[in-house]
Parts: C-alpha cells; sequence; structure tokens
C-alpha cells in the first residue's frame, strides 16, 4: 500500500509521521513512518497482511501540529489451491 500526503517538505511545513492503523486487528497499531524535511515527498509504501476485510486508517502527523487521516475498505482475498 501506499500513503502519500500533498504537503510542502520545507524546513517549516512537513510530514513528521504517517501512523497506519487496522481497525479489526488485535493490535490495531500497524507501523508509523518517521520524515523529515530532507525527505522529498510526504510518501512511504510498504506491505502488510490482514487475515480479514477491514479499514484501514492513515494518519499524517505535520510539522505544525495538525492531523490529516484518510480510510480505506481492504477486501481480503484468499487464493490458492486447497487440497
Amino acid at each position: 500500500m501506499t500513503v502519500t500526503v500533498e504537503s510542502p517538505q520545507t524546513s517549516s511545513l512537513h510530514v513528521r509521521a504517517i501512523h497506519l492503523v487496522a481497525t479489526r486487528n488485535p493490535t490495531p497499531g500497524i507501523t508509523t513512518f518517521r520524515l523529515s524535511p530532507a525527505v522529498a515527498r510526504g510518501e512511504v509504501t510498504t506491505r502488510i497482511r490482514l487475515a480479514e476485510d477491514q479499514t484501514i486508517i492513515a494518519i499524517a502527523e505535520l510539522s505544525d501540529g495538525t492531523l490529516r487521516a484518510a480510510t480505506a475498505a481492504i477486501r481480503v482475498a484468499t487464493g490458492g489451491c486447497l487440497g
């Protein structure tokens, strides 16, 4: 999954952190990415494994203290052969 935050990456205003939360996981906090103004874009990419359909929440923390959030409903499909 990729999370992109539209924000200038300057020393005065930049994405400080991106937090990912899975609403139906036993431990909902998936990960936190810490960013600095040296990063060209407020963007992270990662792979996650989910056992069931659920909503993922991405929370961006900006250097001025504001928070931005977005959600995505994820459908988990099982594949492969059962024998």
